[in-house]
């Protein structure tokens, strides 16, 4: 596993947000019915992209995924939001929440590499590692952040998952 969207992806899971601890909510209340979430969701993401701002655009897309991965349930619901979606959204509002999900919206903003067309452009089978080793670095992190053997401990499980995928 090696493309050049997996390796961009890997390198921005791997920079710790170091003093960036700003709460970002999502483009909708809690209290919006789940039809009013998906559209002001939805039309924050083309405004997003409107503005060519791919951090924001990846930002609404990971709470689009959140919306139809969480919040429209039963699967009923969760097709007939999905099939209002292009499929490139689809599939990279889905991606994007399942891969920053351990670290939240923070992780996303603070992104030098990652956009909905690297996440895009990612195989079935880049994706699955990256989840797997997303969920890795972020329990690293949460254990021991702030300590020099962060980076080491890291490196360590990606070295494991690694021999572990071969």
């Amino acid at each position: 596993m090696g493309s050049v969207c997996y390796q961009d992806v890997l390198q921005d899971l791997l920079i710790l947000n170091e003093g960036h601890t700003v709460g970002y909510i999502p483009p909708y209340s809690d209290s919006m019915e789940l039809e009013e979430k998906f559209n002001v969701t939805l039309r924050a993401l083309f405004h997003a992209k409107q503005l060519q701002n791919w951090s924001l655009q990846l930002f609404c897309a990971y709470f689009l995924g959140k919306i139809l991965e969480e919040e429209a349930d039963p699967l009923s619901k969760q097709a007939y939001y999905a099939q209002r979606l292009m499929t490139y959204y689809r599939i990279t509002s889905v991606r994007a929440y399942f891969l920053f999900k351990p670290f939240g919206p923070t992780k996303i903003m603070n992104l030098a590499r990652t956009s909905l067309t690297t996440l895009r452009n990612l195989s079935t089978e880049e994706f699955q590692d990256l989840v797997t080793k997303s969920s890795l670095i972020f329990n690293g992190v949460e254990n021991w952040e702030g300590s020099d053997v962060v980076s080491d401990y890291v490196t360590s499980l990606i070295n494991v998952t690694d021999v572990i995928n071969e």
